[in-house]
């Protein structure tokens, strides 16, 4: 088989098929060029203040408007409800422990999220650095006592625990 210049490069390459372009990246680099000389070509046409296509986009504004107000309205009634619940945190977070007597801070990834029917919300990780102080995870009751959403606030947190220890010796 002969190699081709790739059309949107122009670097040589071995072709499957029919193929003109050498790379994924190259092909969506050439759909988003295609799509902006889309765009530019295709203009809105001006539209007059009280014509039918005037009160015609209006209305559809206004549909769109009704929906969203929809939308909000359940979701503030399923919150009235205690069905919506807000977590502090997704999986995937970075979460920082603080490890008081060790004097260390180790850093978390959230791999799950366990709602229990007591309204106990359990957080799993995996350790990334540092030390395990507790294998498991941890309950929503502990962040901002022992978990923490940022290494900022864990570290602050380790300085006024060894403030504390200080001033007890």
């Amino acid at each position: 088989m002969r190699r081709r210049r790739c059309k949107q490069c122009g670097k040589l390459f071995m072709p499957v098929g029919k193929e003109v372009i050498c790379s994924v990246k190259c092909r969506q680099e050439r759909m988003k060029e295609r799509a902006e000389r889309r765009k530019a070509a295709y203009k809105k046409p001006e539209l007059k203040v009280g014509s039918i296509a005037w009160v015609n986009a209006k209305a559809r504004e206004a549909e769109k408007i009704l929906k969203l107000a929809e939308k909000l309205k359940d979701y503030e009634d399923a919150e009235e409800n205690g069905l919506l619940l807000r977590l502090p945190c997704k999986v995937g977070d970075i979460v920082w422990e603080v490890n008081a007597e060790r004097k260390r801070i180790s850093k978390f990834v959230i791999e799950s999220i366990t709602i229990y029917p007591c309204n106990v919300i359990q957080f799993n990780w995996t350790l990334l650095e540092g030390i395990y102080k507790n294998i498991v995870g941890f309950s929503k009751a502990e962040l901002g006592k022992t978990v923490f959403l940022t290494k900022e606030e864990a570290e602050a947190k380790l300085k006024e625990e060894d403030a504390q220890l200080k001033k007890l010796k």
